[in-house]
Order: C-alpha cells, then structure tokens, then sequence
C-alpha cells in the first residue's frame, strides 16, 4: 500500500499473466464479500510478476477495509490474491505513507498470483447426445470441488427473443490426478435448440471452484 488518508487509499500487488492474455483489478468492501471492485486493466500475456498499483476513492473514513487483487481472463476472475486490509484516516486527515514494515506484501501478492491457476482440458471438443444426456470428462486441478455449466457459445432465437441458452449445470469432484467426468441431461428448450441448429451447436463449458472459473469451448452433436 503507498498511502491511505480519510477517504482513499493507493493499494499495491502483483499480478503474472503466465503467459495468457490477462486483466486485473482490485477487489475491495468493508467486508471480506467486497462489493466493489475497480476497473479491469490489461496486464498483458508475458511470464513473471508484474507490479500494478490502484487508487480506491469514495471511501469512508476511520473505517476498515478489505481488498485483494484479481487476475481476470475472458472477464471472469480466473486467481484472487490474498485479502488485505487498511484502515482510513480520520475525516480531514492528510494521506499518509504505508510504514516501512508494510513494504513485504507485494511479495506475499506475488506468491498468491503465482498458484497454479484454475484450469479446464476437454478429453474431447465434440460431445455425442445419447438417450438424451452428455458426458464431458475434463481435466482440472487436483481435488477440486466444484460446478460445471454448460451454455450456447452464442445467443440463439428462442420466439422473439435471442438469449445464451444454459444447455444443463453439474457438480462435480475431481481426484488427486485432477480428473472429473460429469454427465448433464438436456432438458426440452435444450434439446430445441439442438434440433433449430440442425444437431450442430457450439457451446462453452465453465467451472467454478472457491470463486474462480475457467472455460473451454466445445461441440454438441445430436
């Protein structure tokens, strides 16, 4: 953190792309919920922490807050750093500077950005409906616990309207490997717009796991 006075506070973290194209922003509230959160900035796609500051505004003052920084891919949260927490300044306080011991916890940032990052592997892109249901066997990280959902890629007529249609949603457990296999029943509206698309129909899987999602794109046949 660079300083915090009655009202805001400059907040300071690491984020590492690992090589794929990613976002970042800070996560903050008067609760570990949050509630707010700053814009979504580019951090690039390079390997190896970066360092990337943000200033909070609006806020109230002698109250705690808490905050993290999260590293987005495809708009959704794909790694939330560690929650932190500052404390602001009395109402006509000037901002002060982070004492010298605080200057540590962009390390602590970059040990949490540099976790494995959730991940989603299809064993196949092209899933067959038979009697009705799909089987998708995946990949992820070791004994995760989750959901699975699975959605049109793109949004699709339904009467008057067009919407991204939910094809079916699934928990599932992963073993020590990371490997899960979930099996969703495609219900009417589903099973519609399979027969609109002439039993072709693109479609993206996401898991969430503690909060963080991944995606992979793939192919119903019907």
């Amino acid at each position: 953190m660079a300083a915090v006075g009655p009202s805001s506070a400059t907040v300071t973290g690491t984020i590492d792309p690992n090589g794929a194209g990613t976002a970042w922003r800070v996560a903050y509230g008067t609760t570990p919920s949050y509630g707010q959160a700053t814009p979504a900035q580019q951090a690039g796609a390079g390997r190896g922490a970066v360092t990337r500051s943000a200033t909070l505004t609006g806020l109230a003052p002698s109250t705690t807050y808490h905050y993290r920084f999260e590293a987005l891919r495809f708009g959704e949260v794909a790694h939330a750093g560690a929650d932190r927490t500052f404390t602001t300044g009395p109402a006509g306080e000037a901002p002060a500077p982070a004492p010298p011991e605080a200057s540590p916890a962009p390390a602590a940032a970059t040990r949490a950005t540099r976790r494995p990052a959730l991940t989603l592997r299809l064993q196949r892109r092209t899933l067959r409906l038979r009697r009705g249901r799909l089987t998708l066997a995946f990949t992820t990280r070791p004994r995760a616990t989750g959901t699975l959902r699975l959605r049109t890629a793109a949004r699709i007529r339904e009467g008057r309207r067009r919407v991204r249609l939910t094809l079916g949603t699934a928990r599932f457990r992963a073993d020590a490997r990371g490997r899960a296999t979930v099996r969703i029943a495609l219900g009417p509206r589903a099973r519609r717009a399979l027969r609109r698309a002439k039993g072709r129909l693109r479609a993206v899987a996401t898991i969430t796991v503690a909060g963080s999602s991944a995606r992979a794109q793939l192919t119903v046949r019907g």
